[in-house]
């Protein structure tokens, strides 16, 4: 965890974007899916505004290659299995959706809404995100399990990461078709010892929480008033996409 916060720490130290808000971040991270997925795709036109839009959030958000390409690589099989769904549900002999509209529905949609999102929400830490949708008016039934979801998530992968070591350690045998059967089998043991360690696990916290004086609320600081280039870069950025949609054929 302490290298995750580092690395988001030293990631907002370059980014203009950490100028702004986290809710207005995340905001405008909701605003450019929903005017994407709104958009029809018989305006190519549009979608071409749209990818100019993410090439300036992605400038400003200054992500390395590798970690944007990783993020975009995650995408594929979403994209192939729809894909080919698409193929299945409009036979050859059938009715078939137009090359060009099914791309942009299929490929370039998805790309797009992610690539913002990544642009905009990369190196904002954990409770930055949770005061961005806090502050957006989402509930704290919501916020307050996503903050230790994020919190702990390394310690969950660090468990995974021991009970797999175990297992290798007892010649349970990871590789070729005998050792991926003998996984699946014993799947359903491997899951319950993660589920009845993670309960175990979340009750001493919740004790130590109780024990340093945790009563169902986190104490954050204000809110605070947006700030001048907040504004200024939700105007522009709404801006474009108004115009994007009622000028742009």
């Amino acid at each position: 965890m302490r290298y995750v916060t580092s690395h988001n720490a030293d990631a907002n130290s370059r980014s203009p974007l950490s100028l702004l808000d986290p809710r207005v971040r995340i905001g405008y991270a909701v605003v450019f899916a929903v005017s994407v997925a709104l958009t029809p795709t018989s305006s190519p036109l549009r979608f071409l505004v749209n990818g100019f839009v993410l090439l300036l959030l992605l400038e400003a958000a200054r992500i390395p290659a590798a970690v944007y390409l990783k993020r975009m690589g995650a995408l594929l099989p979403f994209v192939s299995i729809v894909s080919l769904s698409v193929l299945l549900a409009y036979p050859t002999g059938g009715l078939r959706l137009p090359f060009t509209a099914l791309a942009l529905r299929v490929l370039v949609k998805p790309f797009l809404v992610v690539g913002a999102v990544t642009a905009l929400l990369y190196g904002m830490s954990a409770h930055e995100v949770i005061r961005g949708l806090a502050g957006l008016g989402l509930s704290r039934g919501i916020t307050a399990p996503l903050l230790f979801l994020l919190r702990y998530l390394p310690t969950f992968r660090h468990r995974l990461g021991m009970l797999r070591m175990g297992m290798e350690a007892r010649a349970f045998g990871w590789r070729g078709l005998w050792g991926r059967r003998r996984l699946l089998y014993s799947l359903g043991c491997v899951v319950g010892t993660v589920f009845l360690g993670g309960l175990d696990h979340g009750e001493r916290v919740y004790r130590a929480m109780l024990a340093r004086g945790f009563t169902g609320e986190f104490s954050r600081l204000s809110r605070g008033a947006f700030k001048p280039w907040d504004l200024g870069f939700s105007a522009i950025g709404i801006g474009v996409l108004v115009l994007n949609a009622v000028l742009v054929p």
